[in-house]
């Protein structure tokens, strides 16, 4: 049996994803009180980890992750069915794409230059709380970056590192340790308005890629710069006396069994540990359709693209029979963008048919002419009004999408992700022990639930819907309603402008339905890269 290794952080993120990642910066962000160690477990080279994705969220000015912006947009638009086109600018917001790996990149960078950071990369086996505070009999242990640890013995106030310890700082990497991906499936979350995870502001995709430039990744972690082993030995950076990150400190509640590839396991035991995998299951819901997509990086041999405006629903495609479908076009330039073909319904199409539906759609409605397809997306995204639970354990938290930061009806998850990873960072900071605030607001889900149940019951039409709502209330409002940001009186203001009746009838009878069980949806097959761009000429296609 492989050996078993105990490690001690003050607080465990598994899943380095655009949760993970995002609440290990709020953490460690420079300023007083931050924990003495925190330890990010990201799944390592495999399926457990997604190709790349795309983000989307809106804010004013600029923001924390401005290095890793892709895109930005100041106008935004709306393809009614009918072809009309709806162009607003929701200044003083900003429409923004961030790609997950210059996201990683980034964030990987700054942990990798803060004290007291470790990357290790493992499979995650299982969570559990602990039923007493202590080391069990045999354990060979060494403390995660800045803990000091005694011989065969827990973690403790002024406890000096016993022969085996090896503190160390910085980002460190170690293999092994299991943790699925960050989000729900399917890009987890890249943002967008129509009826989200996440997706996005809030985006919807999740990365798993590997730390940016600094972070050091070897089977076995190094020991800091600073760091010495042996008896006696000082800690590493980011260790500090007395209790552990603010006023509550305390001893660990909770472990994590991982297992590197080479079998080994590793329990990081902590009092904190946050938990960004999705799901094994959804709870019950009244209502669950699902938002998936595929989406083509294209280059037109001819300029086809205003780059100035961003296509955020386009309902210029065929509808489906169930549900409604959509464009979405990101301009990265004259002759690039993301495409996209989006359906809300209750099953995911194939790739072929995804692949169709593009086709006509960049032949009839967008008339691109000759390109070539340099990358594809894909990727499903729950839209539920189940109550994702956001504790469970006694010192075990759910974070991202699998914490509610998914706005159900939208897909948009980074900007809730941002709030969440604030409100725990203040909250820890505090002395608070409670569960990460909500993502959103009782009032923002009990708007989703209506309208989930009003979609997919078909008492209102989709694209009339949206179309109506882009049409009659401004650009900015609607992007701080899609966000929560609104106000009760903008709230009923926006409710006046879509379909009373049905809409009223809906929540009505919401109270007296029953909640059952849906399945988890598939997540997004990841795209092999191609060893050279497909071409297509979509004039030799019909339109739809």
């Amino acid at each position: 049996m492989a050996a078993e290794y105990a490690e001690y952080a003050d607080v465990v993120i598994v899943g380095a994803g655009a949760a993970g990642l995002s609440l290990a910066d709020a953490l460690t962000a420079p300023g007083a009180g931050r924990p003495r160690s925190v330890t990010l477990v990201e799944a390592p080279d495999g399926p457990l980890r997604p190709p790349e994705r795309t983000w989307c969220f809106w804010e004013a000015g600029e923001g924390p992750y401005e290095d890793a912006v892709a895109a930005r947009w100041d106008l935004l638009r709306v393809h009614a069915p009918d072809g009309t086109a709806l162009d607003g600018a929701p200044a003083p917001l900003t429409y923004k794409m961030i790609r997950s790996a210059r996201f990683t990149e980034l964030v990987g960078a700054r942990l990798a230059a803060r004290p007291g950071v470790r990357l290790l990369r493992a499979t995650v086996e299982r969570i559990r709380d602990l039923p007493a505070a202590g080391d069990r009999p045999g354990d060979r242990s060494r403390p995660g970056p800045g803990a000091r640890t005694g011989p065969g013995a827990p973690p403790g106030p002024g406890a000096r590192p016993g022969r085996e310890a090896r503190p160390g700082g910085g980002l460190r990497t170690g293999a092994g340790v299991r943790g699925g991906p960050e989000t729900p499936p399917a890009p987890e979350a890249r943002p967008r308005p129509g009826p989200e995870t996440p997706s996005g502001p809030e985006a919807r995709r999740r990365p798993e890629t590997p730390p940016g430039p600094g972070a050091r990744m070897s089977p076995e972690a190094s020991p800091g710069p600073e760091a010495q082993a042996g008896p006696g030995a000082p800690p590493g950076p980011g260790a500090s006396p007395g209790p552990g990150f603010g006023p509550g400190g305390g001893a660990p509640r909770a472990e994590v069994v991982c297992a590197a590839p080479d079998g080994r396991r590793t329990v990081l035991r902590a009092r904190w540990v946050y938990d960004s995998r999705p799901p094994a299951a959804l709870p019950p819901a009244r209502t669950t359709l699902l938002q998936h997509f595929r989406g083509w990086f294209v280059r037109t041999a001819r300029p086809a693209f205003d780059p100035a405006v961003a296509t955020l629903m386009d309902f210029r495609v065929p509808r489906p029979a169930h549900g409604l479908a959509f464009g979405y076009v990101l301009p990265l330039g004259e002759r690039e963008a993301l495409v996209e073909y989006t359906e809300f319904s209750r099953r995911p199409l194939s790739r072929p048919e995804y692949d169709e539906a593009l086709g006509r759609y960049a032949a009839g409605a967008l008339g691109l002419g000759a390109f070539e397809v340099t990358a594809a997306e894909q990727g499903v995204i729950p839209m539920t009004d189940a109550r994702l639970p956001r504790r469970t354990g006694s010192g075990v938290f759910r974070i991202g999408a699998a914490g509610g930061a998914t706005r159900p009806a939208t897909g948009y998850t980074f900007a809730a992700v941002q709030r969440q990873s604030a409100a725990i960072a203040a909250g820890l900071r505090a002395g608070r022990d409670r569960p990460p605030p909500p993502p959103h607001s009782r009032r923002a889900l009990a708007m989703d639930a209506v309208l989930l149940r009003a979609l997919d019951t078909g008492r209102i039409d989709g694209p009339d819907f949206f179309a109506r709502l882009f049409g009659s209330v401004p650009f900015d409002r609607m992007l701080r309603f899609l966000d929560g940001g609104t106000r009760l009186r903008e709230d009923l203001s926006i409710g006046f402008a879509t379909p009373v009746v049905p809409m009223l009838r809906t929540a009505a009878e919401l109270p007296f339905l029953r909640r059952t069980e849906h399945p988890v949806p598939p997540s997004g097959q990841p795209t092999p890269p191609a060893s050279a761009p497909t071409v297509r000429d979509t004039r030799e296609k019909s339109s739809p």
